[in-house]
């Protein structure tokens, strides 16, 4: 009985302790291949576009020293004379040669270089050396100067710019000089720090200016500039054909070109600046209006022709082959013409001065 009782308590030991027992371990979770692998790449972005870089300054070049005439400049043989010879009629620029006493004397022509910015064109197309009153030459820009109005936009300012007050600040102009054109204006404000004077040293510039826009108008600051056909277009944003600089030599306008939409018949023509108190007349032939075609009159001053004035003083001397359509008057063993200081656009009375060359230097044309 105690046997059958022991071997009872056993199985049934052994059954509770089967009953006890820890379960199998369960598989493992397949690893999370998305953990393991690398991020896709990003795709490339182009690179911003590079600020178009408009600024632009000039440095000085070895041509010496120029000044502007203005309006009404008058024109004295001698400092010691009692009455000017002439009065300048228009704007030209001019080669100072010397100063005392309140005089500066200058040439009206002389031979250019053609990597300088003179501004302006001679004041006239014969190099006559005359004196002038230092006050009555037009101010000036007399250094290189950037006005940034920080919207991408903004004026690269040469030396020789002219500069006038006006009723919304200072007016800037410049001739366009390798176009034949009537020139710029720009207008910046009245605190603007620029160096003036009357008397400048023309900047180097080699920039090419081939390439020029449709008529319309160009937004520089807060103001709108009129573009007219065939001015120089010196550079352009390349990812943005729109955004140019512009201009003359010595005022080039950074700005945002739109062109004028086209009217019926044709497109726009513009035929000269719309700064009229500033235009230029760029001919090369001396005479009221040009020559005839009939030739009448005609004479040509050679290169390098010693100048002189009606009294017998020396007056200079030619740079360069002139024609003149004018009927001399004999001084002795010279031939005396009146040079035209008009502006063709002047409707007044017409302004001449008289100069001389020798008989056997004047060549009769017709």
């Amino acid at each position: 009985m105690r046997r059958c009782l022991r071997r009872h308590r056993l199985g049934l030991a052994l059954a509770l302790s089967s009953c006890h027992a820890k379960p199998p371990p369960s598989p493992e979770p397949p690893p999370d291949e998305s953990a393991e692998s690398e991020p896709e790449p990003e795709p490339e972005r182009e690179p911003a576009p590079e600020p178009f870089a408009w600024q632009h300054e000039l440095v000085p070049s070895t041509a010496g020293e120029f000044a502007l005439l203005s309006m009404g400049t008058r024109l004295w043989a001698s400092p010691k004379a009692r009455e000017p010879v002439a009065a300048a009629r228009r704007h030209g620029a001019v080669q100072v040669i010397g100063q005392a006493d309140g005089f500066v004397e200058v040439a009206l022509d002389w031979r250019p270089d053609a990597d300088t910015a003179y501004c302006w064109p001679p004041a006239y197309p014969l190099a006559l050396r005359v004196f002038v009153r230092k006050d009555e030459l037009q101010d000036v820009v007399t250094k290189t100067k950037v006005v940034d109005f920080g919207d991408g936009t903004g004026l690269s300012i040469a030396p020789g710019a002219a500069v006038q007050s006006s009723s919304d600040g200072l007016r800037l102009s410049s001739a366009t000089v390798v176009r034949n054109h009537g020139g710029v204006s720009a207008v910046v404000p009245a605190d603007t720090d620029l160096a003036l004077g009357k008397i400048y040293t023309p900047a180097r510039d080699s920039r090419m200016h081939d390439v020029s826009l449709e008529p319309g108008t160009v937004r520089a600051g807060s103001k709108v500039y009129d573009y007219l056909a065939n001015t120089p277009v010196f550079a352009y944003a390349e990812h943005d054909p729109s955004h140019v600089l512009y201009g003359a030599e010595c005022l080039q306008i950074a700005g945002f070109h739109t062109a004028r939409p086209e009217r019926s018949g044709g497109s726009w023509v513009d035929e000269r600046s719309h700064h009229d108190d500033f235009a230029v007349d760029l001919g090369g032939l001396i005479g009221k209006g040009g020559p005839q075609r009939e030739f009448e009159n005609l004479y040509e001053i050679p290169a390098n022709a010693a100048l002189s004035w009606p009294n017998g003083a020396t007056a200079g001397t030619s740079v360069r082959a002139l024609w003149i359509q004018r009927k001399p008057i004999r001084r002795g063993s010279r031939r005396c013409f009146t040079l035209a200081l008009d502006s063709y656009a002047y409707g007044g009375d017409m302004s001449t001065l008289e100069f001389c060359v020798g008989a056997t230097v004047a060549k009769f044309i017709g």
